[in-house]
């Protein structure tokens, strides 16, 4: 999520599709991801 997002800077929408995940899973997501990141970089 963080890479497509950051890195390649693909759409939302775009990311959706690919994973065949609604917008509210894929902030659902990204928030884990940021939280996870976070404790990494601790």
């Amino acid at each position: 999520i963080l890479r497509m997002t950051y890195i390649t800077k693909t759409y939302i929408e775009d990311i959706c599709d690919k994973l065949s995940i609604s917008k509210s899973s894929y902030y659902s997501m990204r928030k884990v991801a940021i939280e996870e990141l976070e404790v990494i970089l601790e």
